[in-house]
């Protein structure tokens, strides 16, 4: 697994789903416009909301919402920061091979 940390950009005035967008897409080296789209996952707009700067009032505590998002696990934090650990993909083993001799074990009974 690698992780990949993108600090708050609150200040850049980008919403969590682009921050979200952007992250996953430098920790899968990947163009944003090569990934799935985002909501196919979770409603942007939501994930925005509950992460808008200008609504926050200072009273909530720590809070974060965490998903999985092209092989990526993504944990946004409620002060904006997001944190993308790509999966290992690894090849799963087939089990055909395992199958295919059984077989050929049975017909030599």
């Amino acid at each position: 697994m690698s992780q990949h940390d993108i600090g708050s950009g609150q200040s850049d005035g980008s919403t969590a789903s682009q921050r979200v967008v952007s992250a996953v897409a430098d920790a899968r080296e990947k163009s944003s416009l090569e990934l799935p789209p985002l909501y196919e996952v979770i409603d942007p707009d939501a994930l925005d909301s509950l992460f808008d700067s200008s609504r926050s009032s200072g009273k909530g505590g720590p809070g974060r919402v965490v998903f999985m998002f092209d092989e990526c696990e993504v944990v946004v934090h409620s002060d904006g920061e997001v944190d993308v650990t790509a999966m290992d993909v690894q090849t799963p083993t087939s089990s055909t091979s395992t199958i295919e001799q059984d077989e050929s074990e049975l017909k030599q009974d």
